[in-house]
């Protein structure tokens, strides 16, 4: 993600953090899913809004 977005350590980590956040997952599991896959987790799409 460093190279990839330019961004720093820090920035990674939040980014993270905030997919692992919104995703309902430990931020560890997340971090493996970007190593294992090369992107970053989302949370599925909620439909049927209201």
């Amino acid at each position: 993600m460093l190279e990839r977005f330019r961004v720093t350590p820090d920035e990674v980590f939040g980014l993270l953090a905030i997919a692992s956040q919104n995703s309902n997952r430990t931020l560890r599991d997340t971090a493996a899913e970007l190593v294992r896959t090369g992107e970053v987790p989302l949370p599925p799409s909620r439909t049927g809004r209201g």
